[in-house]
């Protein structure tokens, strides 16, 4: 089971100048709430829940190989491939 304190970070309220640089942890929010419904969804399942594509299959009601490609592309894209944020 994943640490959920690993994300407590995301829900401690912080004021920023706006001049700041972000964060890993504001970019990744940032990109993580810019994410498609599926694909945040399915990473949230992924990372927080600790489920393997074939569980996230059956959650959201897809096949295995689309539920790791939602996981596959929203990673990147959190990670600041195509279309996501870069640090």
């Amino acid at each position: 089971m994943p640490d959920p304190r690993r994300f407590d970070w995301l829900f401690r309220p912080r004021m920023r100048d706006e001049d700041e640089p972000l964060s890993a942890e504001a970019r990744f929010a940032e990109a993580f709430t810019e994410l498609p419904a599926p694909e945040r969804s399915a990473l949230a399942l992924s990372e927080l829940g600790g489920l393997d594509p074939e569980e996230i299959a059956q959650r959201l009601g897809t096949e295995r190989d689309v539920a790791a490609a939602l996981v596959a592309c929203a990673r990147a894209a959190v990670r600041g491939g195509p279309g996501g944020v870069s640090g």
